[in-house]
């Protein structure tokens, strides 16, 4: 049986290898995980980022996130600084193989010392318009060195 390198130098058989390919919407033709285009920016509104580090209320507001298609389809990135903190801020549509499940990852993270809070959504077997996003809600996900579990998070395209 041949077995599959993961990036961590991990060896496994191939069945129990993790994949996930990103949704491709900003290809022309657009593929089949994708109903429409990337919007040029993703605007994404955080609320209730709570301490207990000083600066992680200071992650509340509204982001506008640019789409980095056709470079890196379905991927809005951007970087901001709080107090000499260096954070990005990522909205990621992706299909999870595993799972065969579509899904939206909304992060914020930064360093020194680490930080983090996430939001996801499943939206299973249906295919995600990249465009409709209007006040979506993302539920809260994760959060490190950050209060973020009654955290919300919208997006909306733009």
């Amino acid at each position: 049986m041949l077995l599959k390198r993961l990036a961590s130098g991990l060896y496994v058989p191939p069945l129990l290898g993790f994949s996930r390919r990103r949704c491709c919407c900003g290809e022309t033709p657009l593929c089949s995980n994708c109903l429409t285009a990337d919007p040029d920016n993703i605007q994404v509104i955080l609320a209730g980022i709570a301490t207990p580090l000083a600066d992680c209320a200071g992650l509340n507001g509204t982001y506008s996130v640019p789409s980095l298609a056709p470079a890196q389809p379905c991927a809005w990135i951007d970087d901001f600084t709080i107090a000499f903190i260096v954070y990005r801020i990522r909205v990621l549509v992706q299909f999870f193989i595993p799972t065969g499940t579509h899904r939206i990852i909304v992060s914020i993270t930064g360093n020194t010392p680490i930080r983090s809070v996430s939001w996801q959504r499943y939206f299973g077997a249906s295919k995600i318009d990249c465009a409709g996003f209007s006040d979506t809600d993302i539920p809260f996900q994760s959060a490190s060195n950050c209060a973020g579990s009654s955290s919300t998070c919208k997006i909306t395209a733009l």
